[in-house]
Parts: structure tokens; C-alpha cells; sequence
């Protein structure tokens, strides 16, 4: 049986789609020290539903489980460092996204829409080893 560590390191939003809720998200993180890049699109609708579908994703990535004749040497076990507190600080990181969103979406006038809509573009958070 072979383990695989992550640690989450930053996710930022390469593009946001207001209309649709659709965001593409860069994730930088390590896998047993090995650094990584991974790059999806989501539609962000429920905080939570959007953080645990990201940390679902990372795990079904890095899970290289095989069937075999040894099962034990094919099964992988994937732990996201910090799984609890990573995901709540997700959930808090998507709500203030969609609250731009929204407030994009709602703005019935042209003043400083352009800085409201490029400000959603570019939107990080890092997480330290400290965590």
C-alpha cells in the first residue's frame, strides 16, 4: 500500500464567466513533494458543493490505485494535509467570489463595471505549510 500526501499550495482564477458561473481555477499543489499545476473549470453555485468537488478532484488525480493480483501493492491512499481547515477556508475564498459575481451580475450601470469585472480575474488564495 503506497501513500500520497498533498498540499495544497494556491488556487487562483484564471477566468470567470458572470453569466454562467462558470470560473476556470489554476491549482498549484505537491503530491509527495512534487510539485504540481492543474488547471479546471467549475461552475461555482453552493461555497461548499464548489470547495469538496475541488478537493475530490485533487484526490481522484493523484489516486493511481491498479487492480492486480497484489491488492495491497496497487492501493493507494491519498490525505490532503489540513483537509477540515483548507476546506472551510475554500468555502469562505468561493463566497466572497460569488458575492463579485453577483455583484457584477446585478450592476445596472456602467460606472466602474470594467474594474468590477476584471477584478474577478486574477482572485487567489495560498495556503502556508503552517496551517
Amino acid at each position: 500500500m503506497k501513500s500520497v500526501a498533498i498540499n495544497l499550495i494556491k488556487v487562483e482564477i484564471v477566468r470567470v464567466d458572470p453569466r454562467t458561473r462558470l470560473i476556470d481555477l489554476q491549482i498549484d499543489y505537491s503530491a509527495n513533494d512534487s510539485k504540481k499545476i492543474s488547471v479546471i473549470k467549475t461552475e461555482i453555485k453552493d461555497v461548499e458543493e464548489t470547495a469538496s468537488k475541488l478537493l475530490k478532484y485533487l484526490r481522484k488525480k493523484e489516486d493511481n490505485s491498479k487492480e492486480g493480483y497484489n491488492v495491497l501493492d496497487g492501493l493507494y491512499v491519498v490525505k490532503i494535509n489540513n483537509e477540515e481547515i483548507i476546506e472551510e477556508k475554500l468555502g469562505h475564498f468561493f463566497g466572497r467570489v460569488l458575492d463579485k459575481i453577483s455583484a457584477v451580475t446585478n450592476k445596472r450601470s456602467a460606472d466602474n463595471f470594467l474594474n468590477m469585472y476584471s477584478s474577478l480575474n486574477g482572485q487567489k488564495i495560498e495556503f502556508t505549510k503552517s496551517i
